[in-house]
C-alpha cells in the first residue's frame, strides 16, 4: 500500500494570483488559531465580525474578482503581521495592505469589508487586465498601467506591490503551511479509512507500524510505505499565457519517477527549425516570453534525479504565438459630470510595441470635434464649459505604426450645468456703529454652496470683502454711519468660475441712539483648561458673569445704548486681560463695566462690592503715592517685565532714599498705589461707582459688603483710559447666597439696577 501527497508549494513553484482556491475555510480558520502569536482582535469582535466572519469577507470579495482567496488571506497576514498592525497603519484604519493615496498618505476605510475589498481590487489590478466586477473604492487602482503586469505571487515584490524582494516568498510560506495543514488532515482521514479496511486479525502494533511508515517525512516529500519500482513518465505538459508575443507564458509539467523528477524545457521555432533550451534540469515549470509570432513546439525532457541518461522521457506540443493585437480594452471618464470641473479620461490598450493614446471630445450640439491630447500617455484632462451631450473618445496606435490610428472607441456622456441660486440674504444687528452684525445667506447648487460676503461703503464707493468663499454667514462691525450695500456671492463647490450667483441689499448704519457706547466685560473665560473664575456650590463664576452680562446688554440696547464687549459672552475661549484692556483703549467706549462674582474661604462671607481705581498711570502720573504696610512713599515709576512668559507690572517707589521695586500683584498685598490728584477718568469712575452702589443697595435679596465702594489696583480698572468700575455680584462660596444669585428673577433685578445706574450717570 502507498499514499502519495499532492505536489506542495515550494520556493521553485510559481503561483498564479488569479484562479480557483482548493483550500477550504475551515483550514484557514484552524491555521490562524494554531499559529497566530496574538489573539484575534477584540476590535473586530466588538463590530460583530469574528474570525470565521472575517474569512467569509475575504472569500466573498476574492471570488467576486477571481482572486485566489488563500493568497488574499496570506497577504493580509504578511501586511498586518497577524493583525498586529503598526503605529503608521493602526487597526482603526481597516487598511490590510498598507495602501496609500496618490500623495503617499496611508488610506483609511470605513468598514472591514471596504478595507478587504480595496486590497483585493488592487491585487487584481496587478494580476489581471480584466475590469473590476464591483464598484472601485481604491483610488490608486487606476495608476497601475498596464494592468495584469504581475501574474504570479513571486513577482509582487521588487517594486511592484512591495519594494521587498522577499515579499512573495513571505506569502508563499503561509500558503505552504496552509496547504500542508489541509493535506495532513485529508491524509489522516484517508488513513483512518484504510486502517479500518485492514483484516481485524492484525494486532494493534502492526496498525501503528503502518501509520508510522506512512508519516515518515516532515518535508512534504512524496511518501510511500514500500520501495515499489516506478517508471519515469511525463504525465502532463501545459502552457499558461495570452498566446501573444511580449507576454510571459508559464510552461508546466508533471512527471513521475522513483527518486524524483528533474525537468528540462525546450522551445523550437518552426519557422527557423531552431531549438532553444530555456531551462536545464531543475524545477517543474519555467517562464517563456516569445518575441516573434509564429508556430512553435514547446516541450519537456524529464529524468530521474539519479539517472545517468540525457533524458528518460519527453513530450512536445505545438502552439501558435500571435502578434499582440492593437486593441482598445477600456475607456472611462472620472469627474462630477458638471461644467467647470476637471474630468479625467482614461484608456487602456494593447499592441506589439507599446500604445500611444490620442483623446477627443465632440460637442454633439455643434457636431464639432476637439482634440484634447495628441498621441502620448493613457489619460487626459478635460474641463467642459457648457452643458449638453458629448462624445468622448480615444484613438490608439502602436508606437511603430505609420497609420493615423489603429483602433478607436467612443462613448457618450451628458454634462450638466452648475445651477447655483441665492435664496435668502439677511443681516442681524442693531444697525448702529460699533455693533456686531451677522450677515447670513442661503443658496442652492448641485454640489454644495460656497459663500463670499462683501460690504460697500456707498459714501466712498469702496467694496470690502469680509469673508472669502466658505461658510454661510459672516460678522461685520461698521465703524462709521452711512449707507452701505451688503451682499453675497455664491458658487458651486466644484465650479471654476469667480461666482455663479449673487445678491445685494442696502442698509443705513446709524450712530448710537444715545450717542453713548457701553462696553461690558464678562469676567473670566470658560471651563478648564480656560480660566473659569471662582467655583463653588456647583456654580462656575464665568457662567454667572455671562448670564448677567447678556441680561444687562439686552436692557441697555432696548433703551438705545450701543453695547459692545471685551469678549463675547456666548463663546468660551481665551481672553487675556491685556487683550481686553487694549480693546477698551482702542474702541474708547463711554463707560466700561466689568461683571464678576465673589468667593472666599470664609463660607459665611456675603454681599456685593464695587471697585474703581484712582491710579491711572497711562493718563496722569502726578500726585501718585505708594502705601507699603501702612506707610506712604513717593512714587517713582511703573515698569513692565516678562515673568514666566506673562507680562507683570512692577511699581518703583523711593523707600528711605532707595528705589524699591515690587510687583503690584504681590500676594501679600503689602502695597497700594493711589493718586491724590484724580484725573477726570478716575473721578468719573468714582462717580459711577457711587451711583451704582446707591441703586444696588435697594435690592431685596442681597446686602452690600462693609465699605462696598473701594479704590483698588485691579488690572482692568487701572489699565483702561475710560471710566471703569468692576462689581462683584455676590458670593458663590456661600451656599445660601449662591442660590439667590443663580436665580433668574434676582439676576433680572440686579440688571435693572445696573441700567438705572447707567441712566443716572449719563443724565
Amino acid at each position: 500500500m502507498s499514499i502519495i501527497l499532492p505536489i506542495s508549494v515550494s520556493a521553485s513553484d510559481f503561483i498564479h494570483i488569479m484562479g480557483e482556491t482548493q483550500i477550504d475555510k475551515k483550514t484557514i480558520v484552524q491555521y490562524y488559531k494554531e499559529n497566530s502569536p496574538i489573539s484575534y482582535p477584540e476590535e473586530y469582535l466588538n463590530q460583530g465580525v469574528g474570525l470565521e466572519g472575517f474569512v467569509d469577507l475575504v472569500i466573498r470579495e476574492s471570488k467576486a474578482e477571481g482572486i485566489r482567496w488563500d493568497i488574499a488571506f496570506a497577504q493580509i497576514l504578511v501586511e498586518t503581521d497577524w493583525f498586529k498592525f503598526s503605529d503608521e497603519v493602526n487597526i482603526a484604519r481597516n487598511n490590510f495592505g498598507r495602501l496609500k493615496d496618490q500623495e503617499g498618505n496611508y488610506l483609511s476605510f470605513r468598514t472591514l469589508e471596504e478595507g478587504i475589498r480595496a486590497n483585493i481590487q488592487l491585487l487584481k489590478g496587478y494580476a489581471s487586465a480584466e475590469p473590476l466586477n464591483k464598484e472601485k473604492i481604491i483610488p490608486t487602482y487606476d495608476l497601475i498601467n498596464p494592468k495584469g503586469i504581475v501574474v504570479n505571487v513571486e513577482d509582487l515584490g521588487n517594486g511592484n506591490w512591495s519594494e521587498d524582494s522577499e515579499y512573495g516568498e513571505k506569502i508563499k510560506i503561509h500558503l505552504q503551511k496552509i496547504i500542508n495543514m489541509q493535506t495532513m488532515e485529508q491524509m489522516e482521514t484517508k488513513l483512518e479509512v484504510e486502517l479500518e479496511g485492514i483484516n481485524q486479525t492484525v494486532n494493534v502494533d502492526s496498525k501503528n507500524q503502518i501509520a508510522q511508515n506512512i508519516y515518515t517525512s516532515t518535508n512534504n516529500e512524496i511518501l510511500t510505505t514500500t520501495s515499489v519500482s516506478q517508471p519515469v513518465e511525463v504525465k502532463t505538459l501545459t502552457i499558461d499565457g495570452t498566446g501573444y508575443v511580449g507576454s510571459s507564458h508559464r510552461i508546466r509539467s508533471y512527471g513521475t519517477s522513483l527518486n524524483g523528477a528533474l525537468y528540462q524545457f525546450w522551445i523550437k521555432d518552426l519557422s527557423t527549425n531552431k531549438w532553444t533550451m530555456i531551462q536545464d534540469y531543475s524545477k517543474s515549470s519555467v517562464a517563456w516570453i516569445p518575441a516573434i509570432p509564429g508556430k512553435y513546439l514547446y516541450g519537456v525532457h524529464i529524468k530521474d534525479e539519479k539517472s545517468q541518461e540525457k533524458l528518460d522521457a519527453h513530450l512536445y506540443k505545438e502552439i501558435i504565438i500571435e502578434g499582440v493585437p492593437t486593441e482598445v480594452r477600456t475607456l472611462t471618464i472620472d469627474g462630477s459630470g458638471y461644467t467647470g470641473s476637471n474630468h479625467r479620461i482614461r484608456s487602456y490598450g494593447t499592441s506589439n510595441n507599446g500604445v500611444l493614446y490620442q483623446f477627443w471630445v465632440k460637442d454633439l450640439s455643434e457636431n464639432k470635434w476637439t482634440m484634447i491630447q495628441d498621441y502620448s500617455k493613457s489619460s487626459a484632462i478635460w474641463i467642459p464649459t457648457k452643458p449638453g451631450k458629448y462624445l468622448y473618445g480615444v484613438h490608439i496606435k502602436d508606437e511603430k505604426s505609420n497609420e493615423k490610428l489603429d483602433k478607436y472607441l467612443y462613448k457618450e456622456i451628458e454634462i450638466k450645468g452648475v445651477s447655483a441660486e441665492v435664496k435668502t440674504l439677511t443681516i442681524d444687528g442693531s444697525g448702529c456703529v460699533g455693533d456686531s452684525h451677522r450677515i447670513r445667506s442661503y443658496g442652492t447648487s448641485n454640489n454644495g454652496v460656497l459663500y463670499q460676503f462683501w460690504v460697500k461703503d456707498l459714501s466712498a464707493n469702496k467694496w470690502t470683502m469680509i469673508q472669502d468663499y466658505s461658510k454661510s454667514s459672516a460678522t461685520w462691525i461698521p465703524t462709521k454711519q452711512g449707507k452701505y450695500l451688503y451682499g453675497v456671492h455664491i458658487k458651486d463647490e466644484k465650479s471654476s468660475k469667480m461666482l455663479d450667483s449673487y445678491l445685494y441689499k442696502e442698509m443705513t448704519i446709524k450712530g448710537s441712539l444715545h450717542k453713548k457706547t457701553i462696553m461690558l466685560d464678562p469676567g473670566h473665560e470658560g471651563k478648564y483648561p480656560l480660566d473659569p473664575g471662582a467655583v463653588g456650590n456647583r456654580l462656575y463664576e464665568y457662567q454667572l458673569n455671562n448670564s448677567l452680562t447678556k441680561m444687562i446688554a439686552n436692557k441697555l440696547e432696548s433703551q438705545g445704548y450701543n453695547v459692545i464687549y471685551t469678549r463675547n459672552p456666548n463663546i468660551e475661549g481665551p481672553a487675556p486681560l491685556k487683550e481686553r484692556d487694549e480693546k477698551v483703549n482702542s474702541l474708547m467706549p463711554d463707560l466700561l463695566i466689568s461683571i464678576h462674582h465673589d468667593s472666599s474661604v470664609n463660607r459665611s462671607a456675603s454681599g456685593y462690592s464695587i471697585f474703581w481705581s484712582s491710579y491711572r498711570y497711562r493718563i496722569d502720573k502726578s500726585g501718585i503715592v505708594v502705601t507699603d504696610n501702612g506707610v506712604e512713599y513717593p512714587f517713582v515709576d511703573q515698569i513692565k517685565r516678562m515673568v514666566n512668559g506673562s507680562e507683570e507690572t512692577y511699581i518703583v517707589y523711593n523707600k528711605n532714599g532707595k528705589n524699591v521695586e515690587k510687583n503690584i500683584n504681590d500676594s501679600d498685598g503689602a502695597i497700594m498705589v493711589r493718586d491724590r490728584t484724580l484725573s477726570t477718568v478716575a473721578k468719573e469712575s468714582q462717580r459711577f461707582a457711587n451711583i451704582l452702589h446707591s441703586k444696588l443697595q435697594t435690592l431685596d435679596y442681597i446686602d452690600p459688603r462693609p465699605n462696598p465702594v473701594n479704590n483698588n489696583n485691579i488690572y482692568i480698572i487701572r489699565e483702561t483710559n475710560v471710566p471703569t468700575v468692576l462689581f462683584e455680584g455676590g458670593f458663590i462660596s456661600n451656599s445660601t447666597e449662591a442660590q439667590k444669585i443663580n436665580n433668574t428673577t434676582n439676576q433680572n433685578k440686579f440688571a435693572n439696577k445696573v441700567v438705572e445706574a447707567v441712566n443716572a450717570y449719563f443724565k
